[in-house]
């Protein structure tokens, strides 16, 4: 009635469509450069503070002279992300190690062009970095 009652075993042998000649190679998310481009990409992303960027000094002089305690809890949050905000200098720096690693990482994870600009990096800073259009 049945033909047979064995369960099937799977083979254990290799699917001959598939062989290392013929596998797409792997994105190279973990090659040298990925944290230069994180970095960059992460202040390019970031949302700017709006309104006047006031310095610390003088928020932290505010804050001294205050005794509404809401206005010292807000004075106490303008103090901290005027610490953190990054400087142009820095965001100098960022982007001189985007452009020394930009067009080989992007070359290695097949990176256009669109998608460099859509992450928002300038047509300007590609071209430094020898990345074609």
């Amino acid at each position: 009635m049945f033909a047979s009652m064995t369960p099937a075993i799977k083979s254990t042998k290799a699917d001959p469509t598939t062989t290392p000649a013929t596998t797409p190679p792997r994105p190279a998310t973990r090659t040298p450069g990925r944290s230069a481009i994180q970095a960059y990409l992460d202040v390019l992303t970031s949302p700017l503070p709006r309104g006047r960027v006031a310095d610390v000094e003088t928020l932290r002089a505010k804050f001294a002279e205050t005794s509404d305690t809401v206005e010292k809890l807000r004075l106490v949050q303008r103090i901290h992300d005027a610490q953190h905000r990054i400087s142009a200098s820095d965001r100098a720096k960022l982007e001189e190690a985007f452009i020394a690693v930009a067009a080989e990482w992007g070359a290695a994870n097949k990176i256009t062009w669109a998608a460099w600009r859509e992450m928002g990096v300038s047509a300007e800073v590609l071209r430094r970095a020898r990345i074609a259009h």
